[in-house]
């Protein structure tokens, strides 16, 4: 008998559960006395679990033998086992049907039904469901929707257009606490709690019937999908994108957090004719993978408002989060940022972008539903070169030509397509027979080192390339292909090579350089900046680069963005008091090209364009002033008709200033000096306050608008006051 350890689980369900292998048993979960193993076969009626996330209960009561419905590497079954449920996910189909949209805006789940063609709204959207917070959808092959409600720790099942639902399971006290993402299985969903990951079994009414979880540790889930063929894909934040096998109940991983410098992937949906797309929400970017069994396939497929050198954009993106893609290969992205959806497409080589719903607030996720019985239309799929396997070794007849095929790779840190000084290349050259050693050239590099560890099937050869070696792609020649059954003779014939397929490298020994431009945000002079204008610097490479570091009169500027496969930076900075007044001038460093060339150090280096030689400028301009009197008797007076002058002096060169006394404004009469003097007037009228002058002048501001400091009281070295 089996007994719970732990709270959330009966005795009951350890002693229903626990099966065939200690491993399907956690020890954290339950504890068994004795020989917890049944008989290897499965009696009358029974199915036994081959999983340790599926119960011989739960393989029982669901399993038939449709193939599909009951995997052979969940349950072993006897053949009169039947069952009634079939939960897989849904793959849109290419009909021509209008499309049931289902997103998440503000915690709250909305359905929205589009033309098929247009993908304009059919009608008002529909509110679904109650939700305290719901955060992800994932849509099964039968139009039921699954929604994770975070905020209220559970999971709801809602029906075609929202009418019905039901709670598929909460956790108010167990141990999906709070679901962040959840993705459809063989008969069950994969739910999400940020650290911990669990596998929920269903039964006939779509309640949850076991829940298991995998004990793995130090991960943080957020997109969950299942692939074509059964792995499930999910976002580790902080590690990158990961593969579940259940069938050896093992992870791999498919992207690392540092391969293609995109640490904030949110979401990930995989497809089995148009690769793997993924959103990487902070950069405001969504990736796509031609190969869904390797991640280095991956490139940039849309970013937000960069306009391509067709004129094609991406544009009103804005923390993309959710994502989906119909069979057209076509993207819907759920805006965190303003709460649009958007549907991005590809179309003859032009990018587009249409908004489906303009939100106003948190949009999460969004997935589609087209019924997959209507009358489909053909399926547009990515092109895709599939990985080559080696031919297997047979034994020719004795008059039949070998052949072979060769494939060349760098070890290159960065890029096995890619070799630079001292990396190595290797040929690897596969017969479909025993064949003696042959000769391999490249680029003129002879290749001293060919061996074989396999019987002479299969050859590997080596070299390092030199700083000598020119730019380009390596052209190997394979030669000297002749098989082991004798002496060749004229009936063997010449050896066939193939040439490689994906299989290529390119030489780069060329070190990148950059250059820069320097703008600011200052309304007043584009060619000054004062205290808490932003100072961009935009910096354009010679090709693809690393992030670069840039500083300028000794201040380090921070990266923004990054645009046209990585051939163009944005960096800012905000001009604080006590910076230095002086032109801005920049150094690049600390930047490295796709084969992991160091950049040049650049500086000084304005490239073509809307760039400014911008000066900073953070002093307070200063003035001081006199005032005298044209009286005929006393210059120290004033009478009524007398004309008193006041004579500004400046700093440096300011706007007009307003200059009032005693309660007056005087008129500017002339400037001079390049702004650095004015002349003000006034006529003294009858009725004027009979006292000594006092004037007020501001209202004026440098050349980079730094505003004017108060003028202080007379100097009476100056002048005299009237």
């Amino acid at each position: 008998g089996c007994f719970g350890a732990t709270s959330p689980l009966f005795d009951e369900w350890c002693d229903l559960n626990c099966n065939h292998d200690p491993a399907f048993c956690p020890p954290a979960y339950c504890r068994c006395a004795g020989d917890a193993n049944p008989s290897p076969s499965p009696a009358p009626n029974q199915c036994r679990s081959l999983s340790r996330f599926l119960s011989d209960s739960y393989c029982t009561t669901m399993c038939n033998f449709d193939p599909p419905f009951c995997p052979s590497q969940y349950c072993s079954c006897d053949e009169n086992s039947d069952y009634n449920i079939d939960i897989q996910p849904h793959t849109p189909s290419c009909c021509e049907e209008p499309i049931d949209m289902y997103y998440i805006e503000s915690g709250d789940v909305y359905h929205q039904r589009l033309d098929f063609f247009t993908h304009l709204p059919m009608g008002e959207a529909t509110l679904c469901g109650d939700f305290a917070g719901a955060i992800d959808i994932e849509i099964d092959s039968n139009h039921n929707i699954f929604v994770a409600d975070q905020v209220g720790g559970k999971v709801v099942r809602i029906t075609e257009g929202c009418s019905f639902s039901n709670t598929v399971t909460s956790w108010p006290e167990g141990p999906i606490g709070s679901p962040s993402a959840i993705g459809i299985g063989h008969n069950g969903l994969f739910v999400a709690d940020h650290a911990a990951l669990y596998f929920v079994e269903l039964n006939q009414d779509f309640e949850a019937n076991t829940i298991h979880h995998l004990d793995w540790t130090d991960l943080n889930v957020d997109g969950i999908h299942m692939g074509v063929n059964g792995t499930i894909y999910f976002v580790d934040q902080g590690a990158g994108i990961k593969m579940y096998d259940p069938a050896t109940d093992s992870v791999s991983t498919y992207i690392a957090i540092n391969q293609y410098r995109i640490p904030d992937i949110k979401d990930v949906k995989v497809t089995e004719n148009c690769g793997v797309f993924i959103s990487v929400t902070d950069s405001n970017q969504i990736w796509r993978c031609s190969d869904p069994m390797d991640g280095s396939t991956c490139e940039m497929w849309c970013q937000q408002d960069f306009v391509n050198l067709d004129g094609s954009s991406c544009i009103n993106m804005n923390n993309p989060f959710g994502i989906t893609v119909d069979c057209q290969c076509r993207v819907y992205s759920a805006q965190a940022g303003n709460g649009n959806v958007l549907l991005h497409s590809f179309e003859d080589g032009v990018q587009t972008s249409q908004l489906l719903h303009s939100g106003l607030n948190f949009t999460t996720d969004v997935e589609i539903y087209i019924d997959p019985a209507c009358s489909s239309t053909p399926t547009r799929s990515f092109s895709s070169t599939p990985s080559r396997t080696p031919s297997p070794s047979v034994s020719p007849s004795p008059d039949t030509p070998p052949t072979a095929e060769y494939c060349v790779r760098s070890d290159n840190e960065n890029n096995p397509g890619i070799a630079r000084d001292g990396d190595t290349i290797t040929v690897t050259i596969t017969a479909n027979e025993p064949i003696n050693t042959p000769s391999v050239v490249c680029n003129n590099i002879t290749f001293m080192s060919v061996v074989s560890d396999d019987g002479n099937v299969t050859y590997v050869a080596t070299a390092v390339v030199s700083n000598s070696e020119m730019d380009g792609p390596m052209e190997c020649v394979v030669d000297d292909i002749v098989d082991q059954d004798g002496s060749p003779t004229a009936a063997d014939g010449p050896a066939t090579v193939l040439e490689p397929v994906n299989c290529e490298v390119v030489v780069d020994n060329t070190h990148p350089t950059a250059e820069y431009c320097v703008q600011t945000t200052d309304s007043f002079n584009d060619e000054a900046a004062r205290a808490d204008d932003i100072v961009f610097v935009t910096v354009a490479a010679s090709e693809s680069i690393t992030e670069p570091t840039v500083m300028c009169n000794g201040n380090m500027y921070t990266f923004q963005s990054t645009a046209s496969g990585n051939t163009e930076f944005l960096f800012s900075r905000v001009v604080q008091d006590g910076d230095a007044e002086t032109s801005i001038s920049c150094t690049i460093t600390n930047y490295f090209d796709d084969a992991g060339n160091p950049g040049e150090e650049m500086a000084d280096q304005i490239f073509p364009g809307a760039c400014n030689d911008v000066v900073v400028d953070t002093t307070h301009p200063t003035i001081e002033y006199c005032v005298e009197s044209d009286n005929d008797v006393n210059t120290n007076f004033a009478r009524a008709g007398d004309t008193v002058t006041v004579t500004i002096t400046a700093s440096e060169s300011v706007t007009d200033p307003t200059v009032m006394c005693n309660g007056n404004m005087y008129n500017r009469q002339s400037t001079s000096s390049g702004n650095t003097e004015f002349v003000y007037t006034y006529v003294v009228q009858e009725g004027d306050d009979e006292t000594q002058l006092s004037c007020s002048i501001t209202n004026y501001f440098d050349d980079a608008g730094n505003a004017g400091e108060a003028a202080p009281a007379l100097d009476a070295a100056f002048g005299e006051n009237v």
